[in-house]
Order: structure tokens, then C-alpha cells, then sequence
């Protein structure tokens, strides 16, 4: 299983690129937010890797 986020106004990533890399991904269940500007693991580590790993294991 595969998670990932797609952070809707990140200044290094376009949101079109991310979202066709995750659609590439089989499996990948992508967690697209507007919460983080890119730097979501640096400024609420613990939240993101929480709801990713629930996301793998079918609890978000």
C-alpha cells in the first residue's frame, strides 16, 4: 500500500504534476490538502505520517 500528499499550494511541486505522478502510482491513495505549503513533514511531522499510515491501513 501506498499513500502520499498532494499539497494544493506548494511552491516547488505543481498540483497537476503531483496529482498525474499519484494517478501513475497503482494503488496510491493520494491525501490532497491545502493545509501545508510543501513542508507539511517539517511542520506537523507527526499529523502527516499519523494520517498517511491510516490511509494505508484502510482507517482514513
Amino acid at each position: 500500500p501506498v499513500a502520499a500528499t498532494v499539497y494544493v499550494d506548494d511552491v516547488y511541486v505543481e498540483r497537476s504534476f503531483a496529482e498525474e505522478t499519484a494517478r501513475g502510482v497503482r494503488g496510491l491513495r493520494a491525501w490532497v490538502t491545502n493545509e501545508y505549503a510543501h513542508n507539511g513533514l517539517r511542520a506537523d511531522g507527526e499529523r502527516i505520517v499519523g494520517r498517511l499510515l491510516d490511509m494505508v491501513r484502510g482507517r482514513a
